[in-house]
């Protein structure tokens, strides 16, 4: 029976390997690329992209001459008669009756036409459209930062959940051998039973507190799916520690998104003041066809014949009452109004840096702290181990103790995926390219 439950495990197992269910640990690196492959937020600005590329291109194509091919039937009831003989002398009859038309018109043929002079507004129009097209790829390049940058917080939530996993794993074990010792110590009369009830409920404690730190690291192993796309659960790898150096970027602004796309906006405008300045200017149109039609241009022969005809337009109007003026006036405002939202995002934009960078070294002068902290607790455990082998310290002591190991273990862990955030996310603010960031430490 034993044999044939192998068996069937072993063929689960390869089974569920060659279909992708038993999942290798992913560094942050590879679940950050497939994130910014497969992220449909990403992927929805992507299409705007694409959106305002195919916009771009076919405005731009509208401003060449345009070919038209034009194709009429019209019938007519009544067409005009022209009788010499009707007022004249019978003597003088005989004159033939003339015919001026046809009563069934047909008329075939391609136009040329092209809008020679708008006052500039066809020009500046599709520059509007590059800049738009510009502006959908910098909110791509937005969201691409802002889901990395939630792709690593929540990739380092799942490796301090993992790391909270293991400490508490540690200090219930810790509690399971001392345990072990203790009912010894009861079989022969050395400790009392209500030592290894102490013990054990310490143990309860340490499994609720595992229990509960599983189900966050569930959470946050969903959290990373629907941020990546995928279709199979993610997992992490164990946080590794390292030695933190906080080499910071300095900020560029130039480099900000939001910056960027405030400019952007802003040339939008001026380009925009130039369109309605247009309106001052006249419009000049060339056109051009060639026609093959039943009468055609000669009414008498009536006759298929070929013709061709062409001309030029002018447009210009006059008096508009100032409203081409005021256009232009709230478009000055408009530049005007993005000038100081700027001002004031790089205001902001430089607080946040600065606050992060404070924020860091805050971090660092508490990691010493903690690093000393830890030593004390492993030094204050060693001595409590030993003291209650002795005899010479309680359970409760005991218990203390390994609780405090327990956490300032994890806190010191858990502070150093913390700085790890912090650097991510003054890169982040400082404009750094995503390629550039602190991903593997």
């Amino acid at each position: 029976m034993n044999i044939l439950r192998t068996i069937l495990f072993a063929a689960v197992a390869i089974i569920l390997s060659g279909s992708g269910v038993l999942l290798q640990a992913q560094s942050l690196q590879t679940v950050l690329d497939m994130a910014l492959r497969q992220n449909p937020t990403i992927r929805s600005y992507e299409e705007e992209v694409n959106q305002k590329q195919a916009e771009m291109e076919s405005f731009r194509k509208k401003m060449l001459p345009t070919l038209d091919f034009n194709a009429s039937y019209k019938y007519q009831t009544d067409v005009p008669v022209l009788d010499f003989a009707k007022d004249l002398p019978p003597i003088l009859g005989g004159f033939p009756t003339q015919t001026f038309g046809v009563h069934n018109t047909y008329d075939f043929g391609f136009t040329l036409n092209y809008l020679l002079f708008a006052g500039f507004a066809e020009k500046n129009a599709a520059e509007v459209r590059t800049q738009w097209h510009s502006l959908s790829g910098e909110k791509l390049q937005k969201s691409r930062k802002e889901i990395a940058l939630q792709v690593i917080a929540a990739y380092r939530s799942a490796q301090s959940f993992l790391l909270e996993i293991d400490a508490l794993q540690a200090g219930e074990q810790r509690v399971v051998n001392q345990l072990k010792r203790m009912r010894s110590a009861v079989r022969q009369g050395m400790a009392l039973p209500l030592d290894t009830l102490s013990l054990s409920l310490a143990r309860m404690e340490y499994q609720q507190k595992i229990i509960e730190a599983r189900g966050k690291l569930k959470n946050a192993l969903q959290q990373l799916q629907n941020l990546t796309g995928a279709e199979n659960p993610i997992n992490v790898q164990p946080f590794a520690e390292a030695v933190i150096v906080g080499d910071l970027p300095q900020l560029q602004l130039e480099e900000k998104t939001d910056i960027r796309m405030l400019q952007m906006q802003r040339r939008m405008m001026e380009l925009d003041e130039r369109i309605q300045r247009s309106g001052y200017y006249p419009k000049v149109s060339l056109f051009a066809s060639a026609h093959y039609g039943l009468p055609g241009l000669d009414f008498i022969e009536k006759q298929w014949m070929f013709y061709g005809l062409a001309g030029v337009g002018l447009q210009w109007n006059l008096f508009r009452w100032g409203g081409d003026s005021r256009a232009v006036e709230a478009r000055q405002a408009a530049q005007r109004k993005i000038d100081y939202q700027r001002r004031a995002a790089e205001e902001q934009i430089r607080l946040k840096y600065d606050q992060a960078r404070r924020d860091f070294a805050v971090l660092q002068e508490q990691e010493q702290v903690l690093r000393q902290g830890v030593q004390l607790a492993r030094e204050k455990m060693q001595i409590t181990k030993s003291r209650f082998e002795q005899g010479e310290a309680s359970v409760t002591d005991y218990n203390n103790a390994n609780l405090q190991l327990t956490e300032m273990e994890l806190n010191r862990k858990r502070h150093l995926i913390r700085m790890l955030i912090k650097i991510n996310e003054i890169e982040y603010i400082s404009g750094k390219a995503i390629s550039d960031w602190s991903i593997e430490r």
